[in-house]
């Protein structure tokens, strides 16, 4: 096992920093969430099956902790692999408080000359009101400012919220792999993959429902490749009484582009293009499952996936199973 990785989520009282990190760890209750006072520590133990392991930094956000923060910067914010930055979307009154307390962190950061990637929630984008133009304008008001602030390290955008939990796996995938030892020749595997079946997406996630790697055309498709990924799981956990087992499963869709609708014209309609996501699960020999989502714009042009998937799971198999021996 690595030496644990550092994490540190960040962000202004009430932004639903702890929430997040209680929703990621199952231990989420809307009547026992209380505002974080100074610094929490917290081990996100689940995350040793990939090889490593990982301490959450929750930084109590009130005026007088953030004030200490800066004061022992160098015990704070030095070591950091990750910054989860989380911003209440729905609390523009503090978006000027926000902003100014994310740009302090990240000036301590080009003082301490410490790299490190941002991450930055837009937390709060609650289901009934994430279509919402309102919503779009503040995030894309958002979006530029922090654009304009961080310009020596990666920033990536997610929006979240508690009520849809594979918003929060999402984003917290992102954050975590690309430091993973093993993420690089993952990836290296899907795009193979996809090439040689051509496949526009592939993405393979852990039984906790994190992205571990991925491959894609298009950030269009790796998301839906996402989106489907995490919600079928999700359903899936919730018949823990009475598991269901995932072999092998395939859905046709319909999907437009513009570039799609003007072929249309001139096709039949058994000559449309027909677009599949495949799915399948398959476990390393320690009993560890990980699922393969791939996702391929045109189902007429090659099978290939029927034949290449199965070597895909063998190599990958192998490839987890050196990871994850340490916690059989």
């Amino acid at each position: 096992m690595q030496s644990k990785r550092k994490i540190i989520f960040a962000g202004l009282d009430n932004s639903g920093k702890t929430s997040i990190i209680l929703s990621l760890q199952e231990k989420f209750s809307y009547f026992n969430t209380k505002p974080t006072l100074g610094l929490s520590r917290s081990i996100y133990s689940t995350l040793d099956c990939l090889g490593f392991g990982i301490v959450l930094w929750d930084l109590g956000a009130q005026r007088k902790f953030r004030k200490n923060y800066f004061k022992h910067r160098y015990q704070v914010f030095t070591n950091t692999s990750s910054v989860f930055y989380v911003i209440d979307v729905q609390d523009s009154k503090r978006f000027d408080e926000s902003i100014e307390y994310f740009s302090k962190i990240v000036e301590t950061y080009k003082e301490l000359d410490e790299k490190t990637d941002f991450f930055i929630c837009f937390h709060k984008v609650d289901p009934e009101i994430s279509n919402r133009s309102e919503i779009q304008e503040k995030i894309e008001f958002l979006m530029d400012l922090l654009l304009t602030i961080v310009s020596h390290s990666k920033i990536s955008f997610f929006k979240t919220t508690i009520f849809d939990l594979s918003s929060l796996f999402l984003a917290f995938s992102n954050g975590i792999m690309h430091f993973s030892p093993i993420s690089l020749l993952i990836n290296e595997q899907l795009e193979e993959y996809a090439k040689l079946s051509h496949s526009s997406a592939v993405l393979l996630m852990s039984e906790d429902l994190l992205v571990i790697g991925s491959y894609s055309t298009s950030d269009y498709y790796i998301e839906l490749c996402e989106l489907v990924g995490l919600r079928f799981l999700n359903i899936m956990d919730s018949f823990k009484s009475n598991p269901v087992r995932l072999g092998n499963i395939s859905v046709d869709i319909d999907y437009d582009t513009e570039l799609n609708t003007i072929k249309k014209k001139n096709l039949s309609q058994n000559q449309e293009p027909r677009a599949k996501i495949v799915m399948t699960a398959f476990k390393t020999s320690n009993n560890i499952h990980f699922y393969i989502i791939a996702f391929i714009k045109n189902i007429l042009i090659t099978k290939s996936h029927e034949k290449l998937l199965p070597i895909l799971k063998n190599n990958l198999s192998d490839m987890m199973y050196l990871v994850t021996e340490d916690i059989s």
